[in-house]
């Protein structure tokens, strides 16, 4: 043959070999670890392995197990009277339609369940097999022995000398590649409560890809039992997800679904209310009927958690009864900081608080959350507590400290009637002591009041006196201190104090004209000072023209001018004439004078005539005529 035509028809076969077990044809079902006994049956003779034989008849004198405690080897298969005797047994406690069957022949036939017994004196009551309900072929392992060929639980590490892995191995040669291994870990088997422990019915399952799942169902046999068993999933609200029920199976999954809501497995609840019948079935094609489930699902509509707290409390308000703001369903409960027994309480609190609601039960429940803020202003924290003030003083402002988003409401009694005034600044005013008090205010809330304590302390000089205006020197003055809330005082006259005053009144000479002021400085407790004054004006009502009758004008600064000597006079103007009768010099005024100069020129030795006219402080006028003599 050509070389490549070989190749070819070796690929043709393969692919035929490959195609002919795409299905595995051995797969180990599960394997009933801890088996239940009797005295006269011991474990080595009622432990089971289930295995399914794939799209090809197998024969058992092909087959060969390597059993997973290593302990005992394959001593093949028994078949004979006992066999049957116990497969009889077996078949007369069966309930249901399944049975048990010998091979023909030692032929398994393709698709077949088998089960096979690790020996040959099993007890048929220890495992029971009634509620078997498909055909299984039944094999004895030729052996007697007392002990197991899978080893029961163990806590690690280990024994000496054993592994907490168990494999067992089925092979057929018939087949190439027929060949099965099933491994389980004895630290993981189970007692029927679920516990992990070693108890008689410890089981293990093995899936498609022979992951191990432990399970202990009592002292039944290593069978695939039919079952509906399913769990309800209790209470679903008509608005949730639709479900797929299949995953709710505890028993025999491929059945079908029927009642309200069903759609192949997915069961919606849009548009249910109301205890829903859900029925789980599945049909055994031996017995020719139908295993049924019927649970409840119950579809409740969609709760509302609705509800509407204010947006602010303040935190020495009384506590919110949280059931008054729902606008949604009621019933539900409350949850947060503050909260008790559906009420807030927001002593102790500041800031935003997250309040829940829930409502509804089970798998139906609704919640919702909102914010409430509680405001809790603390104590006005003043920049001054307390100030003294004199009469006429600028008074402090008064700044709040710690005012935040607060606004410093002010009042003038402790009662807090009638505000006087708003803001964080405030100047006080007033002429008497006097308390004042303010309270931050925030969105409603109001803090506890601070106070400021304004201390006025009164204070008025006052001189008493009467004063002739003007005073005729020589002048006697009589001034008394009539001040009030002073604790002492200084005279002054023109500034200058006036020492060793006793009492409260004083008592002053003035002999000469002039004006003159009197002043009275006091001071209260606190260093306050007023002040109090008078002017006198004194004056001396002697008229006088004195005109000197020679003068010398020579530049020794004796006698050198022409001048007058006036008293009460408040208006002169003069002339002087030469002896000739011709006005020579003029002037005007109180302090008016001739200095002996004719237009700048130095005037000659001799008589000169003046008139002098004058206006008295009586507002008399009067002509005055003479001569003078100018001697150089």
């Amino acid at each position: 043959m050509n070389k490549h035509l070989s190749i070819l028809v070796a690929l043709f076969f393969l692919s035929i070999s490959i195609t002919a077990f795409s299905q595995p044809c051995v797969k180990i079902e599960s394997i009933l670890v801890a088996a239940c006994t009797t005295p006269a049956s011991p474990e080595g003779s009622n432990e089971m392995m289930r295995f399914s034989v794939g799209d090809q008849d197998l024969n058992t004198a092909d087959m060969f197990i390597t059993w997973g405690s290593g302990q005992y080897g394959w001593s093949g298969l028994a078949q004979n009277q006992n066999t049957a005797n116990i497969v009889a047994a077996f078949n007369n406690t069966i309930q249901s339609c399944g049975f048990i069957l010998e091979p023909t022949n030692g032929v398994l036939p393709a698709n077949s369940q088998v089960i096979i017994i690790t020996g040959t004196s099993t007890s048929t009551t220890a495992n029971s097999f009634a509620a078997l309900s498909d055909t299984i072929y039944m094999l004895f392992h030729n052996a007697t022995n007392p002990g197991g060929h899978f080893l029961n639980y163990t806590a690690p590490p280990p024994p000496f000398g054993q592994t907490l892995d168990q494999p067992t191995t089925i092979s057929f040669s018939s087949f190439p590649g027929c060949t099965n291994t099933a491994t389980y870990f004895r630290d993981q088997l189970i007692m029927q409560n679920g516990m992990i422990g070693n108890e008689p019915g410890s089981t293990v399952l093995f899936d498609a890809n022979m992951n191990p799942t432990y399970i202990n169902n009592g002292c039944i046999a290593s069978i695939n039992i039919l079952s509906p068993s399913w769990n309800s999933p209790g209470t679903v609200c008509e608005t949730d997800s639709v479900l797929n029920l299949n995953t709710f199976i505890t028993g025999t999954p491929g059945g079908f679904w029927t009642g309200q809501g069903i759609a192949d497995s997915i069961f919606n609840p849009s548009g249910l209310a109301g205890a829903i019948e859900i029925t789980y079935n599945v049909v055994n094609e031996a017995c020719a009927d139908t295993l049924s489930n019927t649970q409840i699902i119950n579809v409740i509509q969609n709760p509302d958690a609705s509800f509407s707290l204010p947006d602010t409390i303040c935190n020495y308000d009384s506590p919110l009864q949280l059931n008054n703001f729902v606008t949604g369903d009621a019933g539900g409960t409350f949850s947060g900081t503050g909260v008790f027994q559906n009420s807030f309480n927001p002593a102790g609190i500041n800031g935003p608080i997250e309040i829940i609601y829930n409502v509804g039960s089970g798998n139906c429940q609704a919640t919702s959350t909102q914010s409430i803020e509680v405001i809790a202003l603390p104590l006005p924290e003043l920049s001054s507590t307390e100030g003294n003030y004199c009469p006429g003083e600028e008074t402090e402002i008064i700044e709040i400290l710690n005012a935040g988003d607060a606004t410093g409401v002010w009042y003038g009694t402790p009662g807090l009637d009638i505000p006087i005034a708003q803001g964080n600044t405030f100047a006080p005013s007033g002429t008497s002591n006097n308390n004042y008090f303010v309270t931050l205010n925030l969105s409603g809330c109001v803090s506890e009041p601070a106070s400021y304590a304004y201390n006025y302390f009164p204070l008025e000089t006052i001189i008493e006196a009467d004063v002739d205006d003007p005073a005729e020197a020589p002048y006697t003055l009589n001034a008394f201190n009539q001040s009030t809330d002073a604790v002492s005082c200084q005279w002054f006259l023109d500034d200058e104090p006036i020492e060793d005053v006793v009492g409260f009144s004083l008592s002053l000479l003035f002999e000469t004209e002039g004006q003159f002021v009197l002043k009275l400085v006091c001071e209260n407790e606190i260093g306050c000072t007023d002040v109090d004054s008078i002017i006198i004006n004194v004056i001396d009502k002697t008229v006088l023209l004195n005109i000197p009758n020679v003068f010398t004008p020579n530049g020794d600064n004796v006698n050198d001018l022409f001048i007058f000597d006036v008293k009460g006079i408040t208006q002169m103007s003069g002339r002087i004439f030469n002896r000739w009768g011709k006005i020579v010099y003029e002037w005007e005024g109180l302090e008016a004078y001739w200095d002996g100069k004719i237009n700048d020129q130095d005037a000659p030795s001799g008589t000169y005539f003046f008139v002098v006219d004058t206006t008295d402080i009586f507002d008399e006028t009067k002509q005055s005529k003479g001569t003078v003599t100018l001697v150089r």
